[in-house]
C-alpha cells in the first residue's frame, strides 16, 4: 500500500513572513478605520472631514484682523521712498524752472546773463541839480549834464515856492534830454520872480 506524502511548501519560512506582511496590511487600514474616531482627535485640530466641508476661503476670513506680511511692509516702504524721490524731483525742477524765468517778482537770477547789468553791477547813482531866477513874465533855459565817467540815466524841471493861486501862471515849456545833458525852459506868467529847478540822475561807476 502506497503512502500519501504530504508536500510542504518549498520555502515555507519566507512564505509565512509574506502571508504574515500581506495580513498585516490588510488587517492594518481595517483596524485603523475600527479604532480611529472622533474621540481618539486632540481638541483644537481639524479634521479631514471638517476640512471638506466648512473649508477656510476668503469669503470666512476677515481680512481686517489679519496682519500685514513683513516683506509687504518693506514693499510699501520702498514704494512711499520712490513717490517722496519722485516730488522731489519735481519740486526741485519746479524751483530751477521758476528761477530761469520772469516772473510776476521779476526775473530769476539763472535767467540773467553773465554779461547782464545787475544791481551790483550798476554802481552808485548821483542826482546833479541847477537853477535859475525866472522874472515875471519872461522865460529861462536851464541845462543841467552828467560828468564824463557817468551815465545819464533820467532828468526833470519844476518850480520851486510855487504858491497855489500862481500855479496856473508858471508854465514849464518843454523838458527832455538832449546831447547827453538834460534841458528845460520855463516861463513866469506870474506877477514876480520863481526858481526853475532842475534835476538829472546820472549812473557812477
Amino acid at each position: 500500500m502506497k503512502r500519501i506524502r504530504k508536500s510542504r511548501p518549498s520555502g515555507s519560512a519566507a512564505m509565512i513572513v509574506a502571508c504574515v506582511a500581506l495580513f498585516m496590511a490588510l488587517g492594518g487600514v481595517g483596524y485603523a478605520a475600527a479604532t480611529i474616531d472622533g474621540k481618539s482627535i486632540m481638541k483644537r485640530t481639524i479634521a479631514g472631514k471638517k476640512l471638506m466641508k466648512n473649508s477656510v476661503g476668503g469669503t470666512v476670513v476677515k481680512e481686517s484682523a489679519l496682519g500685514k506680511v513683513p516683506s509687504a511692509g518693506s514693499a510699501d516702504s520702498a514704494a512711499n521712498a520712490e513717490n517722496a524721490a519722485t516730488a522731489q524731483s519735481a519740486t526741485t525742477a519746479q524751483t530751477a524752472e521758476t528761477a530761469n524765468s520772469v516772473g510776476p517778482n521779476g526775473v530769476g537770477t539763472a535767467a540773467l546773463q553773465d554779461v547782464a547789468v545787475t544791481g551790483a553791477k550798476m554802481g552808485g547813482v548821483t542826482i546833479r541839480t541847477d537853477n535859475v531866477e525866472v522874472a515875471a513874465g519872461d522865460s529861462e533855459l536851464l541845462s543841467e549834464a552828467c560828468l564824463a565817467d557817468e551815465r545819464m540815466l533820467s532828468g526833470g524841471a519844476y518850480w520851486g515856492g510855487t504858491p497855489d493861486t500862481d500855479a496856473a501862471d508858471l508854465h514849464l515849456v518843454h523838458s527832455y534830454p538832449s546831447s547827453g545833458q538834460w534841458t528845460a525852459r520855463g516861463y513866469n506868467g506870474t506877477g514876480g520872480p520863481y526858481q526853475l529847478n532842475l534835476r538829472v540822475v546820472c549812473l557812477t561807476n
